[in-house]
């Protein structure tokens, strides 16, 4: 389950917050969402999709299969799918992705029966 906070702040606020934090967090609509610990199937599907799946059939020189990396999503959302395609030769320093042409995001029973 997400949690929802009513903690808010503009982009830049988040991402200079989010360094020094342990737990995993999204900004959506200008609040902070916390998001669930990944179980180890979640992440073997994610792993699977983005190195097996995905690389195995895109052209290398171009695209690049990230495993929860940043995506802007707007002037106040900043999230972290699970597997984000982004054109290759980005900043080895950016924080998101710069060009992103796929995003997926794994939904696990484990995370929607939390929800429930």
């Amino acid at each position: 389950m997400n949690f929802q906070s009513n903690l808010r702040m503009d982009k830049a606020a988040f991402l200079a917050w989010i360094e020094a934090k342990e737990e995993r967090n999204e900004l959506a609509g200008g609040r902070v969402v916390m998001m669930p610990r990944p179980t180890r199937s979640h992440a073997l599907i994610k792993s699977n999709l983005a190195l097996t799946v995905l690389r195995s059939r895109l052209d290398r020189l171009q695209w690049e299969s990230l495993i929860a990396f940043g995506l802007d999503a707007g002037p106040d959302t900043f999230r972290y799918p699970d597997v984000v395609v982004d054109r290759a030769g980005g900043n080895n320093k950016n924080y998101a992705a710069t060009a992103p042409v796929l995003l997926a995001e794994v939904l696990s029973r484990e995370r929607r029966d939390r929800s429930r």
